[in-house]
C-alpha cells in the first residue's frame, strides 16, 4: 500500500485499457505474494514434519482440522 500507487490507480482506472503498466505491476505484486505464501507453506510443512518425527503434532495443521470432518461423514 504505497500512497503514490493509490493515486496512480485512481487516475489510471479509465486509462487501464490503454496503459497496461498498472495491471502489470499488480500482477508482479500478486506473483511475489503467491511465491511468499508458497514459501510460508513449505516452511510450515517442514516444521510440522519435524514435529511429527519428534511425536509432537500432526504434519499439517490444516489436515488436523479436516480429518475429524471426514470421520464424521464416514461414521
Amino acid at each position: 500500500p504505497i500512497s503514490m500507487d493509490e493515486s496512480t490507480m485512481e487516475r489510471s482506472s479509465e486509462e487501464d485499457l490503454a496503459v497496461p503498466t498498472c495491471p502489470l505491476e499488480q500482477q508482479i505484486e500478486e506473483f511475489d505474494l503467491a511465491n511468499f505464501m508458497i514459501e510460508k507453506e513449505v516452511i510450515q510443512e517442514q516444521d510440522g514434519l519435524q514435529a511429527v518425527e519428534e511425536g509432537e503434532a500432526s504434519p499439517n495443521p490444516k489436515e488436523k482440522e479436516k480429518i475429524p470432518v471426514v470421520e464424521e461423514k464416514n461414521a
